[in-house]
């Protein structure tokens, strides 16, 4: 019979030859996401990552310029592909904007909190706020072009700028992110899904379509 003893050190040899096999940066990155997640931007040391992750502290300043940065890293980026995937298929772009609207309210993730405190942090740090602005530019540009690839798959109204599409589906998530942070109820599963459905519908190609240079109430 194995004794506790040896099972728990075999444990804790496999554990340790895991974290050795995981890349250096990911190590960091993940161990910066629990503290950063615990502690906020404010709070967070870099010798804690380091510690939690089992390095030493020119690890960090051997993959990361500093820790506005290394909370960049923590964020990652939005999981646009994943959404949209089915490549050009004829309505993929509608039905990656249904999946990803309907995913909204259910999206309680970690990443929320980080990226919540790296905009508190921006309000204080300018260098944070000038790489959390251009993280975002980047995600808003990946999803117009995802947006004028429905417009090749028949699935978006091409008189929809992709740009305005995109800052609508930011603003919207980054609405949720709001929610998240003060504990907000969310609208009846059933009832969000249904919205999110009428939506899909006014983009695409049979919805409402705009006259240039005019809206639905014919404003200039």
């Amino acid at each position: 019979m194995v004794s506790n003893h040896y099972s728990d050190a075999m444990a804790t040899r496999t554990a340790a030859a895991a974290d050795a096999a995981t890349p250096v940066r990911d190590r960091l990155v993940a161990a910066a996401a629990e503290v950063f997640a615990e502690r906020g931007y404010d709070g967070t040391r870099v010798q804690e990552v380091v510690r939690r992750a089992g390095l030493s502290t020119g690890a960090i300043y051997t993959n990361f310029r500093n820790k506005a940065d290394l909370l960049l890293a923590a964020v990652g980026g939005a999981p646009i592909d994943e959404m949209f995937r089915g490549g050009t298929r004829p309505g993929a772009t509608a039905e990656g904007l249904r999946r990803a609207g309907y995913r909204l309210p259910g999206a309680r993730r970690r990443r929320w909190t980080l990226l919540w405190e790296g905009l508190v942090a921006a309000r204080r740090d300018p260098e944070v706020a000038a790489l959390l602005r251009e993280r975002l530019i980047g995600s808003r540009d990946q999803m117009a072009g995802v947006v004028a690839a429905g417009h090749a798959d028949g699935s978006v109204a091409t008189d929809l700028d992709p740009g305005a599409v995109a800052e609508f589906c930011q603003a919207l998530s980054m609405g949720f992110l709001v929610m998240e942070a003060v504990g907000l109820p969310h609208a009846d599963d059933r009832e969000w899904r249904r919205l999110i459905d009428r939506l899909v519908t006014g983009i695409g190609p049979t919805g409402p379509q705009l006259d240039q240079g005019r809206d639905t109430h014919g404003n200039q």
